[in-house]
């Protein structure tokens, strides 16, 4: 007996922007994640050098440090959305830089051997934090802009020369960082509009392939008037039975031989052609 199934062209499309957008919050989850995890394992919070007097503070800001990357950790594993997720990185890791700087402010004036460090911490801002790229500059101005102040009014026996180099290096630092930041996020929304374009492209093909039906199989058909009998053992037209099985519809007319036999005067009118 014939059958009509329609034979799907392409893989059916079961990603939504919606599962995309979820990925890759996981995915920065992760990372971030394994960031506040690196810090947590590397910080030496006990290992204070100096009397119990100049430990105290110093150990109380190390401790704080622990609590920002512990609410950093936290927040990111509860956010629900990309949105809530890039606030609640900007929040702990602008502490995290707040804590950082008042740390400088503990060491001893003449020790500027962490602002090498906080020019790579600038650069990792942009590089590595998966967050939008105002979000990123927030962060890395004010570690920037704290360094500078740190180093102009409170460190001692830097010359001016080397001053004006290490500001620089952090502006200089600012502006890659963000315009690499900037080119990053529009290759990702290309990547995505493409993405979404190829998808929808996709799905209107797999609507239409759809509405396409095949008919399969042997038509039993009656040798004289045509008809075919269906699975219920009814007799019907043959244009009938195709146009409920299939996609296909009849319009009818006169081939010339028909015509010349069946209808010779419409073939002489010419009324019919």
């Amino acid at each position: 007996m014939p059958d009509a199934t329609a034979a799907p062209l392409l893989e059916p499309v079961t990603e939504t922007p919606t599962e995309i957008s979820a990925f890759r919050l996981d995915n920065d989850r992760r990372v971030v994640r394994a960031i506040f995890i690196t810090l947590l394992v590397t910080m030496d919070v006990l290992v204070v050098r100096g009397s119990w007097m100049a430990r105290l503070p110093l150990l109380g800001i190390r401790l704080l440090m622990l609590a920002v990357l512990f609410y950093g950790i936290i927040g990111i594993m509860r956010a629900k959305t990309p949105r809530a997720f890039e606030h609640s990185l900007l929040v702990s890791t602008g502490a995290g830089v707040l804590v950082e700087l008042a740390l400088r402010l503990l060491r001893p004036r003449e020790n500027i051997s962490p602002v090498w460090l906080e020019i790579v911490l600038v650069l990792g801002c942009y590089a590595i934090l998966p967050n939008r790229p105002v979000f990123q500059a927030i962060v890395a101005l004010t570690l920037s802009a704290g360094t500078s102040l740190i180093l102009v009014f409170y460190n001692v026996g830097i010359s001016s020369a080397d001053e004006a180099g290490i500001i620089l290096t952090l502006v200089i630092a600012n502006i890659v960082g963000f315009i690499a930041s900037r080119e990053r996020v529009a290759r990702q929304r290309r990547e995505e509009h493409a993405w979404r374009r190829e998808r929808d492209a996709r799905v209107e093909l797999q609507r239409a392939h759809s509405e396409i039906r095949v008919l399969r199989g042997l038509l039993p058909t009656c040798a004289h008037c045509r008809r075919v009998r269906t699975e219920t053992g009814e007799w019907q037209a043959m244009e009938r039975f195709v146009s409920e099985h299939s996609e296909a519809q009849f319009s009818h007319g006169f081939c010339p031989e028909c015509l010349a036999q069946h209808y010779p005067d419409l073939e002489a009118d010419g009324s019919v052609g």
